[in-house]
């Protein structure tokens, strides 16, 4: 998805929401301070199947929603009824709510789906090995760090020889990288004057 597409979006989202709230506030003329909440979205199903929903609450309540099946206003409390009298009349704000909640709220919904299975696809893990000298006893850490992989579930291990040495091997917690993949490390101590072969593994 371009980012200017997704800008898009959210100026026209803003510009809903401020219609339906202008309209919401001229239509309920009592005195003192209220609070008024605007709730809207829709849903696609794993069938395919899709439903929208547009939500008025006033003072923590009820006041108004949308049945997009009938395309009319349904009062939810009797200091609605004017309310819905003069929305259901108003035949541009029934089209504007239908459209918005059968196709341009499902269309932004599916693209979002989209980014994100693209975002989410299977990434494999990148091993990068580095050595340091440790102080006692003439020996060396080594240090395998596996990074960029999704999904999280990735185990590194030391082997010795092509043998798999999980008591040897000191390993850290799968860590998110902050890009949507994950990393890891893994440490083995080795005395680097004999002659083994140690190789990083993942599985």
């Amino acid at each position: 998805m371009a980012k200017g597409d997704l800008g898009g979006m959210m100026d026209q989202k803003m510009n809903m929401s401020h219609h339906y709230d202008t309209a919401a506030t001229k239509a309920i003329k009592t005195l003192g301070s209220h609070t008024l909440q605007f709730m809207y979205g829709c849903e696609v199903g794993e069938d395919g199947s899709t439903r929208g929903y547009m939500q008025v609450g006033y003072d923590g309540g009820d006041f108004i929603s949308f049945d997009l099946g009938m395309c009319t206003w349904v009062a939810g409390t009797t200091l609605a009824q004017v309310t819905q009298r003069r929305w259901n009349e108003d035949k541009i704000l029934l089209r504007l709510t239908r459209s918005y909640l059968e196709e341009t709220c499902i269309a932004w919904l599916r693209q979002y789906l989209q980014h994100g299975e693209a975002a989410l696809q299977s990434k494999h893990p990148v091993a990068e090995v580095s050595h340091r000298p440790l102080s006692r006893d003439g020996r060396t850490a080594l240090s395998c760090r596996v990074h960029g992989f999704y999904p999280r579930d990735v185990a590194v291990v030391w082997l010795k020889n092509g043998e798999v040495q999980p008591q040897e091997t000191r390993s850290s917690w799968v860590l998110p990288s902050g890009d949507g993949t994950y990393q890891t490390w893994a440490t083995i101590e080795i005395d680097p004057s004999s002659n083994h072969d140690y190789t990083c593994c993942q599985k």
